[in-house]
């Protein structure tokens, strides 16, 4: 009798965009707190933190004591409760944009609701998206992810080269996206010259977070606003990393900037699959089951 021998993780990672290239693969034995301890007994310092996810620190007693009062109503269940009620009333309370919220289990989902809102509404094709920022894995999204060094080419238009993140992606579904370099601001008024009929959106994380931790310069985002405004498109905030950190309210509370739609996950769940998006409930309401499932 032969036995299978199954290797439950590709490349020893059990997410694969967190493999760590300068050390390879990681076991540890615990965590606690900001450190962790590696499969040797060995305690280190965690500057990773789940890729931001552990706002609270690995193995969190307050996260604990949640995670033990919901299983004691019961698992799994595919229903609403009281607590997601009480959890939406206060996260729009918190945050500018956020008149309703959806919930969904990652940040990848939520902005690809986001993007498919802003076609949805104003009946448009292109996302606008920054070189260097990253919105998970979306097909439409992961092009330009990487800034340093640029390999791309800009063109008179404004806009970049699309470059694809992954593989897999056909080059077919990066001509639905529009990628420009960061605080710029005459490459994304040229790429609004150039597309302004047919842009649904710009997508942007407010603090450039994917390539270190790169604001945006002054007025800026006030300048996209304004320009989302003007043309019809809706700006979006991916605050999946701001997202209840520096404030409450994220980032665009600290800029005094308000998007039409929000994106979070990570510090969401501070560790525990749960992300959502949010805005302007007549935005939020041409999603299903409040709007029609198909044209």
């Amino acid at each position: 009798m032969v036995t299978k021998v199954c290797e439950t993780r590709v490349g020893n990672v059990l997410a694969g965009w967190n493999h760590l290239t300068g050390i390879g693969p990681t076991q540890i034995r615990s965590a606690s707190g900001a450190r962790i301890q590696t499969a040797s007994g060995e305690w280190r310092d965690d500057y990773i933190m789940g890729w931001g996810s552990c706002l609270l620190g690995h193995d969190s007693y307050i996260i604990k004591e949640s995670i033990s009062q919901a299983l004691s109503s019961g698992f799994l269940q595919q229903y609403e409760t009281e607590t997601h009620q009480l959890l939406s009333e206060r996260f729009c309370a918190a945050v500018p944009c956020a008149e309703k919220l959806r919930l969904v289990n990652s940040g990848l989902e939520a902005t690809m609701y986001a993007t498919r809102v802003a076609r949805a509404v104003t009946g448009k094709r292109l996302i606008v998206k920054f070189e260097g920022h990253f919105h998970g894995l979306n097909d439409t999204l992961s092009w330009n992810i990487d800034s340093s060094p640029r390999s791309g080419a800009a063109f008179a238009s404004g806009d970049l080269e699309r470059l694809p993140g992954t593989i897999g992606i056909p080059d077919e579904l990066g001509q639905l996206t529009v990628p420009v370099p960061w605080n710029d601001l005459s490459s994304i008024q040229a790429v609004f010259q150039s597309h302004a009929r047919d842009i649904a959106g710009i997508i942007l994380e407010p603090i450039a977070l994917n390539i270190g931790c790169v604001k945006p310069d002054e007025q800026f985002l006030q300048e996209l606003r304004a320009l989302a405004t003007e043309h019809g498109a809706l700006l979006i905030f991916d605050e999946i990393l701001t997202g209840f950190r520096g404030n409450i309210g994220g980032a665009q509370k600290d800029y005094n900037v308000t998007p039409d739609i929000v994106t979070y996950g990570k510090a969401f769940g501070c560790g525990i699959p749960i992300a959502g998006i949010a805005g302007k409930s007549e935005f939020m309401d041409v999603i299903a089951p409040r709007g029609p499932r198909a044209n």
